[in-house]
């Protein structure tokens, strides 16, 4: 957990300068740089790991959001918009889910980051019954 946490801080701390993270809403752009970060074929440029790790933190932060307010939801009787697993999952699934999603679905390029990531998330993490009753025991 502590290396995780480090290593945050580390490309936090490299991305603050570039004023990517700030910007991000643009699905298309937000897509590009997550296959940058799915690359490992190359080394990329210096300009190209700062897109690629601006895309983990944007899509990681938008993971941890998102399950957290699904969790609350849940334990307060909502509908939440996805189910995620109680296991832990990784920084590569949630990006790996976009990427994913994004290139099955490249007419949802036009909607904004978040709703793209949300609607991601509900497709590999849907809801289902069977879900709710696994938390009843």
């Amino acid at each position: 957990m502590k290396k995780t946490v480090l290593a945050a801080l580390l490309l936090t701390t490299t991305i603050a300068g570039s004023g990517r993270a700030a910007t991000y809403g643009d699905t298309e752009q937000a897509f590009e740089d997550c296959q940058l970060y799915l690359e490992r074929s190359r080394e990329l440029t210096v300009d190209e790991s700062i897109r690629a790790n601006s895309c983990v933190n944007f899509v990681i932060g938008a993971w941890d959001m998102g399950e957290y307010l699904s969790w609350r939801d849940v334990f307060q009787g909502k509908e939440p918009p996805f189910c995620p697993p109680e296991e832990e999952i990784g920084v590569m699934t949630p990006i790996n889910i976009f990427v994913s999603y994004v290139a099955d679905h490249p007419e949802k390029m036009d909607h904004r980051l978040a709703m793209v990531l949300e609607w991601s998330f509900q497709n590999a993490y849907p809801c289902t019954d069977g879900y709710y009753l696994k938390l009843a025991n």
